[in-house]
């Protein structure tokens, strides 16, 4: 491809991978998304460029993440796994295909109804899916009558169990399933690599490799030198800098408005909370994202639901740490009608609760730089400390 990503151009590439709705294609995506991810300097253009991972990552199924969902799609289908039981792992895991139709027909999520209609879909569903899984050699009969899977489904290429081999292998053969069930068996793998993810963040062991601080303003306090190897004399030091995260009114109009300018159907929007005790308004801008905190791409999406997740972006603390869960985000907010974004009341409130909290938006930052090898054993256990 040869560099894509300029420094000084007058606009920057858009990267996206477009696919159909026959859910087999995502094999070639997911391979493409994957090369295009390794290429570094290729898709950057400066050291401020917006990374091609964070566009790509979510059509790329190749990671430590993949083999284990795929292990629970395949126990869930052979019914070692149940989705429909409440102290299954997979009862809170609905597919998007599902969760399209229980809303059309009006069911409120997590009621009753909702949790009935679901039981008795997932379990159609995963008889449906035994079935073609089985036509298409992706499990094979034990030896007592049952349905397994066979080691080399979970192999690499290379022998290793757990590799990626056993994710391209599910999606070469979903070219050959019916087109709805191709949708519905990867619907509810991509939802399961979902939860992967969202399970690795919340116990802090995902790694999201190279991050940019978000923060408007950021000052280098110190430094210090706090390693050097007695052999070649190479250094490690220790930074840290002071990071105000707070998000002028300004930036985040101009974060909406790219928002729009890039999916004018998007339900990214500004959205506000009463606190009780002191009837007060707290104001946020509410960016839509999924499980693994990206821009669902090639799935089949229905625009007219809301998505699963939001990311919040206040005031005085800039991004939030975490996404919040589309039912908590209904409980919880309210959205800003457009005659308040565009008169006085958001940019006001807005303004106020930048200003106000100063303490909170202005954090430290530490970075360690130079030769980290001989730290890296002493610097994982302070982390996982």
């Amino acid at each position: 491809l040869g560099r894509t990503h300029r420094s000084n151009q007058a606009q920057p590439p858009l990267y996206m991978i477009v696919s159909s709705d026959i859910s087999g294609e995502h094999r070639f995506a997911s391979a493409v998304a994957a090369r295009l991810m390794q290429l570094g300097a290729l898709t950057h253009g400066d050291r401020n460029a917006v990374s091609a991972v964070d566009v790509l990552a979510g059509s790329n199924f190749h990671t430590t993440y993949g083999p284990r969902a795929l292990s629970k799609l395949y126990r869930a289908v052979r019914g070692a796994l149940s989705p429909v039981d409440p102290l299954s792992p997979l009862y809170n895991i609905t597919p998007e295909w599902l969760r399209s139709q229980l809303a059309e027909k009006g069911l409120e999520p997590s009621s009753a109804a909702w949790q009935t209609a679901r039981a008795g879909a997932m379990e159609m569903f995963t008889t449906k899916a035994l079935q073609e899984m089985e036509s298409v050699g992706l499990m094979r009969e034990d030896s007592d009558g049952t349905l397994g899977v066979t080691g080399a489904m979970m192999k690499e290429k290379s022998g290793e169990m757990g590799g990626s081999g056993g994710v391209s292998r599910l999606l070469n053969r979903l070219l050959a399933m019916r087109v709805d069930m191709q949708q519905k068996i990867f619907q509810f793998f991509a939802a399961l690599l979902d939860a992967e993810v969202a399970e690795a963040k919340r116990k802090g062991e995902y790694e999201t490799g190279i991050v940019r601080p978000r923060c408007g303003d950021i000052k280098l306090k110190q430094q210090e030198v706090i390693f050097m190897d007695p052999n070649n004399h190479i250094t490690t030091s220790h930074y840290e800098f002071h990071a105000d995260r707070g998000v002028p009114f300004a930036e985040a109009m101009r974060i909406y408005q790219q928002e729009l300018s890039e999916d004018p159907d998007t339900h990214t929007h500004f959205v506000f909370s009463v606190n009780q005790h002191n009837d007060c308004h707290y104001v946020a801008l509410a960016i839509e994202r999924n499980e693994r905190g990206r821009k669902i791409q090639g799935r089949g999406r229905n625009r007219s639901l809301l998505p699963q997740y939001f990311r919040l972006i206040r005031p005085g603390t800039g991004y939030a740490g975490g996404d919040i869960d589309r039912d908590e985000f209904k409980k919880r907010f309210q959205s800003v009608s457009d005659d308040r974004v565009k008169g006085s009341w958001l940019r006001t409130r807005w303004t106020d609760e930048y200003n106000r909290n100063i303490n909170l938006r202005q954090q430290p930052l530490h970075l360690i730089s130079g030769s980290l090898l001989p730290l890296l054993p002493s610097l994982d256990e302070v982390m996982r400390a």
